[in-house]
């Protein structure tokens, strides 16, 4: 466990060409290359004790850029015929201030 002054050390486990699988590098060595903050970096890792390539996207990118949107349902509020007729006259006012 890294006490206070200590600097953490993450496991790289990974295929990137700028750092080596299985050797340790610091949050700032890591957010550095890929031009974040640190502080976005410790959160975006959550407590693991390793680095993928997965974790070394630039801020905004999507976590997985295969994955479609997923499609917006728009659902008809008046269903039927019925509704329709009832919302016509159920909006008009009671009496007109004349």
């Amino acid at each position: 466990m890294a006490g206070q002054g200590c600097t953490k050390l993450l496991v790289y486990k990974g295929t990137n060409g700028k750092f080596e699988h299985g050797k340790k590098y610091t949050y700032k060595e890591y957010a550095s290359y890929i031009g974040i903050k640190r502080n976005t970096l410790v959160t975006r890792l959550g407590g693991r004790q390793f680095v993928t390539d997965l974790d070394l996207r630039p801020s905004g990118a999507p976590r997985n850029p295969e994955r479609k949107p997923a499609e917006r349902i728009v659902y008809k509020r008046l269903e039927t015929a019925a509704d329709m007729l009832s919302q016509k006259y159920l909006r008009k006012p009671l009496c007109n201030k004349n």
